[in-house]
């Protein structure tokens, strides 16, 4: 057989007596590992694990709408749709249309952004903007999964279909006639001849159906939470008093008993990353800021950033300087990916001594680098207190807002998350009205709110920051609904959002940003610096805004 990186491969009939030596017993195991085609058996048991899933959900919803006098598993009441059939009612309702003008605007500031028209053009033949997609970005889209509004479209189509729908398009389907519906459920044409075309729930469902959607405001579960009391219990034979559990029997009996001693707290989030750093001295830091030197590989090093923050000085200014020579690119620049490939590194060691000017060296895979940056200690004593770590990628979960009177603006820090669980720990005692979620640092000014990932925010207008009586946030606009913004994350006093209907970007690290979230909306306007957040109850609605 052909040799693959040092590995042998089998021939057809080596590997043919391999898998019928070894798996004889099991037929199902010989059968997948001989088949010319890939198996599909394990789509068969996830559509058997759906139908069981659906089973079981209808008779759970049957319970909450069943009337007292049904047997039945499922309710009358309760209706199931095939998705065929909600695709056919989109369709025949013109929803499909109105999703289409409602995704349009991010098509169109595509273009906008390229100066093309290569996401969409108007189209007269249907006087509607016709979005499209580039060839090298088509695989796998859907216009559908870009923004979150399309499960509540998916829910209107739902809530309107009735059991007659649903019968006619199964009767067609099973190529039976049920013609007695026609005349409840289709659209006639002029001739007065039944089409294929549904009737709409009423005159203005599409227009109804696109006004709605356009100020719909999705709203997110967020867990935020740091810390909880542990409720840990044990096996024991006596109880809390110290008293012995006696059975029915007499005889001493082991029962669980909760743990009463110490005062111990359960962390719901990582601490920090794996990685220990130690302190380095080297050079100054910033006030806040600490040195720290880790371990790194060879392979990491992309760029003479990260040559300059080696810690060894010959392995910095000698070593490494003369094997990048070695490495020139088309324009004569060191080329750093060879240059620490594996046969890169390899070159390295072998010629250690002639890049060292002639002196021993030992070989080299990896590196210490310094970083400054704002790690927190291991602990506070002992070997601990020198061992440091940074935050785990993630855990900036509170970002604070202040108001500052005398510069007249608006103030910002990411809180880390060792410094909360330590707030929340000491402020554990006190009435919940009375708890912040994050310590409050009065140097920056009045404290006003703070937020997490799945927070939304209202970006408001000049008119509405100097009249707040300008926003009804039960009868918000168009326009302002689409100033809604959800926090993404935080790092330090930056704060990035993104529109709170976007489910996906159309372009991938192009169409908001290449990280995908943005510090500024759409008009360009910083959103912390202006910002209201939104209180969202379960079902959505804004139960308070805080300025």
């Amino acid at each position: 057989g052909q040799i693959i990186n040092g590995h042998q491969l089998l021939t057809v009939h080596a590997y043919e007596e391999h898998v019928g030596k070894y798996f004889k017993k099991n037929r199902l195991k010989l059968k997948n590992l001989l088949s010319d085609d890939i198996p599909k058996d394990f789509i068969n048991r996830q559509l058997n694990d759906s139908r069981y899933i659906s089973k079981l959900v209808k008779g759970l919803l049957s319970n909450i709408v069943r009337e007292d006098d049904e047997q039945e598993a499922t309710s009358k009441h309760l209706i199931s749709t095939p998705g065929a059939i909600t695709s056919k009612l989109k369709q025949d309702w013109g929803l499909h249309d109105k999703w289409n003008e409602l995704i349009a605007p991010r098509f169109e500031r595509l273009n906008s952004i390229t100066k093309s028209n290569d996401f969409g053009y108007w189209d007269k033949q249907i006087n509607a903007f016709r979005s499209q997609i580039p060839d090298e970005i088509s695989k796998g889209f859907s216009k559908k999964r870009i923004d979150h509004r399309h499960h509540a479209l998916d829910a209107l189509v739902i809530a309107c279909t009735t059991r007659d729908h649903v019968h006619y398009l199964s009767a067609l389907n099973a190529e039976k006639k049920n013609y007695g519906l026609r005349d409840k459920l289709l659209i006639k044409n002029k001739q007065n001849d039944y089409t294929k075309n549904f009737m709409l729930p009423w005159n203005s469902f599409p227009i109804d159906a696109k006004e709605q959607l356009d100020t719909t405001i999705v709203s997110f579960k967020q867990n935020n939470r740091i810390i909880n009391k542990t409720n840990n219990k044990f096996w024991s034979y006596r109880d809390e008093n110290g008293n012995i559990n006696l059975g029915k029997d007499g005889k001493p009996k082991k029962k669980l008993r909760k743990q009463t001693n110490g005062d111990s707290w359960a962390i719901r989030k990582p601490m920090h990353k794996e990685t220990v750093s130690g302190v380095y001295s080297g050079i100054s830091t910033p006030k806040g800021k600490i040195a720290t030197a880790v371990r790194t590989s060879l392979s990491s090093i992309t760029n003479q950033k990260h040559v300059d923050k080696i810690t060894d000085r010959t392995i910095r200014d000698v070593i490494i300087p003369n094997h990048l020579k070695n490495y020139p690119d088309e324009k004569g620049k060191p080329d750093f990916e060879r240059a620490f490939s594996a046969e890169g590194i390899e070159d390295l060691n072998s010629n250690i001594i002639a890049l060292n000017n002639g002196k021993y060296h030992k070989p080299i895979q990896s590196v210490k680098m310094y970083e400054i940056g704002s790690k927190f200690s291991v602990g506070e004593e002992g070997p601990k207190a020198k061992k440091y770590v940074e935050a785990a990628k993630g855990t900036n979960l509170f970002f604070s807002i202040y108001w500052d009177e005398n510069k007249q603006k608006r103030n910002f820090e990411t809180i880390p998350l060792n410094e909360v669980i330590a707030h929340q720990k000491q402020v554990a005692h006190l009435d919940k009205e009375l708890r912040t979620p994050v310590p409050v640092n009065s140097l920056n000014g009045n404290y006003l709110f703070s937020l997490s990932p799945n927070d939304l925010v209202f970006v408001p207008n000049e008119e509405e920051l100097r009249d707040h009586g300008l926003v009804n946030f039960d009868r918000l606009s168009k326009d302002q609904t689409n100033r809604i913004y959800k926090m993404v994350s935080s790092s330090g006093t930056q704060c990035f959002f993104i529109a709170n209907s976007v489910s996906t970007s159309i372009q991938n690290k192009f169409e908001f940003s290449t990280l995908n979230k943005m510090e500024r909306a759409i008009n360009d306007v910083m959103i912390k610096d202006v910002c209201w957040k939104l209180e969202i109850d379960n079902l959505g609605a804004t139960t308070m805004v805080l300025r």
